[in-house]
C-alpha cells in the first residue's frame, strides 16, 4: 500500500518553522547523529498534530523553504530599486538563517581552538622529547655509542677530540722521558770510553767513582 501524498500548506509550513525555532537542529553539525535525532523529534511532533510527515520529508521541506528565501534575497540584490515581497514565513526564515550563521561561527571557532590546542600540545611533546634526549646524553657518556653513525651531536664529537688531545700529550711526555734516558746512557758509555764531551757530566761521574773507591 503506497503512502498518501502529503500537501504542504502555509499553515503546515508555519508549524514546521515554529518547531525548527524551538528545537534548533542546526545547532548540531550536519551529518551527525544529534542532528538526525533533532529532525526526528520535529517530525514526531508534527505527526502528533495530524501532519503526515516523515523524518526525511521534514528537513527536505525546510531546505526548500530556505532556498526560496535565498532566491528572493538574490533577486533583490541584482535588481536594484525593486522591492521583493516578503511574507510571514520569510521573516521566520530570516530569523532562523541568522541563528544558523551564529551556530556556524561558534562551531568554526571551537574547531579552530581545538586545532590550536592540538598544535600547542604537539609542540610541547616535541620539546619535552628533545629535553629528555639532551638530559640522557649528559647523564650517560656512552649514549653516543647508541646513536646511529652520522647522527651524533657536535658536542659528543668535541669530547672525542679532547680525549685524543690528552692521550697525545701523555704519549709525548713518555717519549721525552725515554729520549732523555737514552741520552744519559749514551753519555755514560762515552765517559767510560774516555770519549765524553760533557766535562760537567764527566767530572760528576769521576767524583762519584772516586768517592766509591775511597770507601
Amino acid at each position: 500500500m503506497s503512502r498518501e501524498l502529503f500537501i504542504w500548506k502555509i499553515k503546515h509550513a508555519k508549524m514546521l518553522l515554529t518547531e525548527v525555532i524551538t528545537v534548533e537542529p542546526y545547532q548540531f553539525k550536519a551529518g551527525t547523529q544529534e542532528r538526525g535525532s533533532a529532525w526526528t523529534k520535529i517530525a514526531e511532533r508534527l505527526a502528533s498534530c495530524g501532519l503526515k510527515v516523515t523524518q526525511r520529508s521534514v528537513p527536505e521541506k525546510f531546505e526548500k523553504l530556505m532556498k526560496d528565501l535565498l532566491k528572493k534575497e538574490s533577486k533583490e540584490k541584482k535588481q536594484s530599486g525593486v522591492d521583493v515581497e516578503y511574507g510571514e514565513l520569510d521573516q521566520s526564515l530570516q530569523d532562523i538563517k541568522e541563528r544558523m550563521a551564529e551556530f556556524d561561527e561558534l562551531r568554526e571557532g571551537k574547531e579552530q581552538k581545538k586545532k590550536k590546542e592540538k598544535a600547542a600540545a604537539e609542540e610541547m611533546r616535541r620539546q619535552a622529547t628533545e629535553t629528555r634526549k639532551r638530559k640522557a646524553s649528559l647523564d650517560d657518556p656512552d649514549v653516543d655509542k647508541k646513536i646511529p653513525k652520522g647522527k651524533r651531536n657536535k658536542s659528543t664529537s668535541m669530547v672525542d677530540v679532547v680525549k685524543e688531545t690528552i692521550e697525545l700529550q701523555i704519549g709525548n711526555k713518555n717519549a721525552m722521558k725515554e729520549y732523555r734516558r737514552g741520552s744519559w746512557i749514551s753519555e755514560l758509555q762515552r765517559c767510560n770510553n774516555n770519549k765524553c764531551t760533557n766535562k760537567l757530566f764527566c767530572s760528576n761521574s769521576t767524583n762519584s767513582n772516586n768517592n766509591n773507591n775511597r770507601h
